[in-house]
């Protein structure tokens, strides 16, 4: 892979500067699971892409345009959701907090986890402790879910999930992060 290649993880640290977006890198490093040079490399490579870009007044900035056109049509291609064996995880997708009440369906997606309280086929997190996110960080647990639902669902689903992004990535600067939307 290149060195200028978006990863999996890339697409958990653009999201997580929405929210915060003047977070150190090791602050986003210590929310995310992640080593503070495994950031700053991310950040590159989001800066390479064009998902986020530099500021006169601030560091980066979130290409919110850019982002939600790579959500919608991008994620799934790049980094597609491919089911694996059943196993105890952590529910995804439609299965996660934000689409769970809104679609009816007999298995859930789930990351592995021992933890986890979902049986079902098991799919790759964006990020690598994402399982974790569930506990610590339940409104970005709820955010990498519904990139899960873009990644692996039918049209309903990721229309149910485009339409919680939009609404996450495009509200004011100035609101309330996302502990709201979850």
């Amino acid at each position: 892979m290149s060195k200028h290649a978006l990863h999996p993880l890339d697409v958990a640290v653009a999201l997580h500067l929405v929210d915060e977006p003047e977070r150190s890198y090791a602050g986003l490093a210590e929310d995310l699971g992640l080593s503070s040079s495994t950031v700053h490399e991310s950040v590159a490579r989001l800066l390479n892409a064009g998902l986020i870009r530099r500021d006169p007044e601030r560091e980066r900035v979130v290409n919110r345009h850019a982002l939600l056109e790579f959500l919608e049509h991008g994620v799934k291609y790049a980094f597609p959701a491919v089911p694996g064996a059943r196993v105890r995880g952590v529910a995804t997708a439609h299965a996660g907090p934000v689409l769970r009440d809104a679609i009816i369906a007999e298995d859930a997606f789930v990351w592995p986890s021992a933890d986890g309280e979902s049986i079902g086929p098991s799919v790759e997190p964006l990020l690598p402790k994402a399982a974790l996110l569930s506990k610590t960080q339940p409104a970005f647990y709820a955010i990498l879910s519904a990139v899960d639902a873009l990644r692996v669902g039918r049209a309903r689903e990721r229309n149910l999930a485009m339409n919680f992004l939009k609404h996450f990535i495009q509200r004011p600067q100035q609101e309330s992060s996302s502990a709201e939307l979850a």
